[in-house]
């Protein structure tokens, strides 16, 4: 008995003179905030515009490519749409076939940008365009016309093989657009 008190007392002492150090000890890890770090390796299925980081001054004409892989499947079908600040960029409809440059050859790729700040790209084709981890889809020309940042928002609907399976995960799911700085000329 006389050993059990001993060992409680000797701890409660132990306890006594680091009771600040323990109760100051941090209970938890620090917070780390996500930030946004396009993929070293696009996934299959995964559409991306590059350059990732673009900046211009006002007056600046500038062009956006956009790459899709598809792994070793051929593509079907796919659809896309991009939002982009109308305010700051503006598609730049004297280059390309009205600022659009389709690096596919296909007649069944449809490009709208009737809608100010935003891009719908849909195509299809029943025996498939060749498969390939960084195929260019197309290249948009942009004008820049006011200071500012923006990102734009890539989302991809859909990216189907020739049997109208996914290739990669269903959408809609965020592809990764291009962040634009605006700088005065």
């Amino acid at each position: 008995m006389k050993n059990i008190i001993l060992i409680s007392t000797i701890l409660i002492i132990f306890i006594s003179c680091n009771f600040e150090e323990i109760i100051n000890q941090p209970t938890s890890q620090p917070i780390i905030e996500p930030t946004y770090t396009p993929t070293p390796t696009p996934l299959p299925g995964e559409i991306w515009s590059e350059p990732d980081t673009i900046a211009k001054k006002v007056g600046d004409k500038f062009k956006t490519e956009l790459y899709l892989n598809s792994g070793t499947e051929k593509v079907g079908a796919f659809g896309f749409s991009i939002k982009y600040d109308q305010n700051l960029v503006e598609i730049d409809k004297e280059t390309g076939n009205s600022g659009i440059e389709l690096k596919i050859e296909n007649d069944l790729i449809q490009v709208n940008t009737e809608i100010l700040g935003d891009i719908f790209i849909g195509g299809y084709d029943y025996e498939g365009i060749n498969s390939g981890f960084e195929i260019n889809i197309i290249n948009i020309y942009w004008k820049a016309i006011e200071k500012g940042e923006c990102l734009q928002l890539l989302t991809i609907d859909y990216v189907s093989d020739v049997e109208g399976e996914d290739i990669g995960e269903p959408g809609p799911r965020e592809g990764m657009g291009s962040k634009v700085i605006v700088e005065w000329g």
